[in-house]
């Protein structure tokens, strides 16, 4: 599964984008630069990925991409307490 954001504000800067997403590293004159730290690992604990890149078209903006694996449902088998409840039991 694949989705995205985009913005149309001031875009992410080129030179060590890819930092973005450590903890502590921020463009900002404010903030701790823990937002997207936060986001990126809870992607990555999920077997997924975050990309930052340009938002499509002239103007600026940014895009962040999130690619998450399909989750795959296990069949459950029924506890003990449904399955008496559903026989009547």
């Amino acid at each position: 599964m694949q989705f995205e954001i985009i913005d149309n504000g001031l875009g992410f800067p080129e030179k060590d984008r890819h930092r973005l997403i450590e903890p502590y590293v921020t463009t900002r004159t404010k903030g701790a630069g823990l937002g997207l730290a936060i986001v990126a690992r809870v992607v990555e604990d999920h077997g997924g990925l975050i990309e930052l890149d340009d938002a499509p078209g002239p103007s600026p903006g940014a895009i962040v991409r999130f690619v998450l694996p399909k989750r795959i449902e296990e069949p459950r088998e029924p506890s003990a307490a449904s399955a008496g409840a559903h026989n009547g039991v």
